[in-house]
């Protein structure tokens, strides 16, 4: 049988092309995704959150190595992020692009994968590329360390400052300069700049002054981010002298140096400013002192040389330096340079006793005659008291003194107390007029078993009081409170109202309470009351306006009563009825 071959060979065509378009009607094989080729993008370091500087591109071929038009690539982010298109067509030089957004961590390498689909065989070809996210600009400054701090004065706290700079989705920043400052009390920070490292820390060590509440910052340079730190110096050295005043104590540690708390309105602080202080305050200059006596608003004390120092204000020339007025915040010598022996500062006058010699020297404020110099003037240095006295002790107003039981060619061995100044609160006792400017002899009530010696004079606001030999305390003056009291003690401190002293091994407190300064709530009036009988063994208290300190034997200061300005130095302005340790 023949067969038509003219016939039969379109048919075997025709046959055969069905049968390819039955394997893949719509894909040739020539157009179909062989490679997918990585052209740029890949391997960039961007800031986080925002798009990278070049954009992602691939180039998607056949087998025979050409262009695959119209093929669809699609971009698959990884890590945060995202992309202007997921999913793109093929130019007709076959390459797909698109924009990378970076997400917001820097903690990892981000990808996108870009993809394409060989329809014919089902296969899914890509590649990846990845970026590395850098961090954003600083944005916060945090704290990794304590907000506030305990140390030792003039000592390096045990752990460094730390500050974490980072963006505004929290990634660290490295390679930032942060800018280290002491703003109070003193001491250094070392380094003083330092950059953050790739955690985004920085850290610096700070040596604490001599101040008791330091503050320090630090700053991220060229932006506005600062954290601020504060200190405490606890006052680890032993005080072995105390002294308060009106609104303010001062102590002595044992290397000499003064320390002072309180009010500071006129530099009685004597820190070289007008700060006030609720912790101590190292006092300016190199001076080592032996003796310290505060007033209304000035200091002063009696340097290792026997020469005194005073401080705060001038406005009645309490300074004794021979000018009237201002106020100085660091300790200036008195004139004369006498070498006393005592120091005791009162209202807004001072009198000093001078070694080797019965005549006391006084300056300051003298309108009722607190000077003792026979008039009524002010004086801005030193001045002799009409009178020989040892002992001596100023008053707000008023001052007293005594030969205490020494010999005098004048008037033989006595230990009459006379006073002078004002007599508005029978300061004087039995003197009648309303103020004298020379000394007015003191009658006492009692008798003293002959004794012509006695353990102490003091003078508070208003009134004075004697402790004799046999610890019998009399007192004259203002009992408006009930401070001049009875009974028999020992170290004598009198306040503006009210009187301590210390007996059986306790320490006793009488007067006005008003502010809690007689260390017992239950205490008020006339009568005794112990002070904090549960607490440390007291050697030495010292009475303020309406506050009291003592100290104990292993030195540690305590205080009690009013604190509208910090003078309890526990660092607050918390008055307390009980004893708050000095730090």
């Amino acid at each position: 049988m023949r067969v038509n071959t003219f016939l039969s060979l379109p048919l075997l065509a025709t046959a055969t092309l069905l049968a390819v378009g039955c394997r893949d009607a719509t894909a040739p094989e020539s157009t179909q995704p062989a490679f997918v080729r990585m052209v740029s993008g890949d391997a960039q370091t961007g800031v986080v959150g925002q798009a990278l500087a070049q954009p992602l591109v691939v180039r998607v071929v056949d087998p025979r190595g050409l262009p695959v038009v119209g093929g669809t690539v699609t971009f698959t982010v990884s890590g945060g992020g995202g992309v202007a298109g997921a999913t793109v067509r093929t130019d007709a030089d076959g390459f797909a692009g698109t924009v990378w957004t970076l997400g917001t961590t820097t903690a990892d390498s981000q990808r996108v994968k870009a993809s394409a689909m060989n329809q014919r065989t089902g296969e899914t070809l890509s590649i990846s590329f990845r970026a590395d996210p850098r961090a954003d600009v600083p944005a916060r400054a945090v704290s990794l360390s304590d907000s506030a701090y305990t140390g030792e004065a003039g000592a390096a706290l045990p752990d460094s400052l730390a500050v974490k700079v980072v963006d505004r989705y929290g990634n660290p920043v490295p390679a930032v300069r942060v800018a280290w400052t002491v703003m109070e009390g003193g001491g250094t920070i070392s380094p003083d700049t330092t950059l953050t490292g790739d955690d985004g820390v920085a850290r610096a060590a700070w040596t604490l002054g001599w101040d008791g509440a330091h503050r320090a910052r630090v700053a991220v340079t060229g932006y506005t981010l600062t954290v601020a730190f504060s200190a405490e110096a606890p006052f680890a050295r032993a005080f072995t002298l105390l002294a308060a005043g009106e609104f303010h104590a001062c102590g002595i540690a044992q290397d000499g140096a003064a320390w002072c708390w309180g009010r500071n309105d006129a530099g009685q602080l004597g820190t070289g400013d007008t700060r006030n202080r609720t912790h101590p305050a190292r006092v300016g200059g190199d001076v080592e002192f032996t003796r310290l006596s505060l007033g209304g608003s000035h200091s002063c004390g009696l340097a290792a040389d026997s020469t005194a120092y005073c401080w705060g204000s001038n406005a009645e020339g309490q300074l004794g330096t021979g000018p009237v007025g201002g106020f100085s915040a660091v300790p200036a010598p008195a004139a004369g340079g006498y070498t006393l022996v005592r120091i005791s500062a009162g209202g807004a006058h001072t009198c000093a006793a001078v070694h080797r010699s019965l005549s006391p020297i006084c300056w300051g404020r003298n309108v009722e005659g607190q000077l003792g110099d026979g008039t009524t003037t002010g004086r801005g240095a030193p001045a002799r008291v009409n009178a020989f006295f040892y002992e001596i002790a100023a008053g707000a107003r008023h001052t007293c003194g005594s030969l205490n039981g020494r010999f005098s060619s004048v008037v033989g061995w006595t230990a009459n107390v006379d006073c002078w100044g004002s007599n508005d609160s029978g300061q004087l006792r039995a003197f009648t007029g309303a103020s004298s400017p020379s000394p007015i002899g003191i009658l006492f009530t009692r008798s003293h078993e002959g004794s012509v010696h006695f353990r102490e004079l003091v003078s508070g606001g208003r009134h004075s009081c004697a402790v004799w030999h046999s610890g019998q305390v009399e007192c004259w003056g203002s009992d408006a409170a009930g401070q001049l009291g009875s009974g028999v003690f020992t170290g004598l401190a009198a306040g503006a109202e009210h009187t301590c002293g210390f007996s059986g091994g306790g320490l006793y407190c009488w007067g006005s309470n008003a502010h809690g300064q007689l260390g017992n709530p239950l205490g008020g009036g006339a009568a005794p009351v112990r002070v904090w009988p549960d607490g440390p063994a007291f050697v030495a208290a010292h009475a303020g306006g309406a506050f009291t300190c003592a100290v104990t034997g292993a030195g540690k200061a305590w205080c009690w009563g009013d604190n509208a300005y910090g003078q309890l130095g526990n660092g607050s302005t918390t008055s307390s009825p009980t004893p708050v340790l000095v730090r």
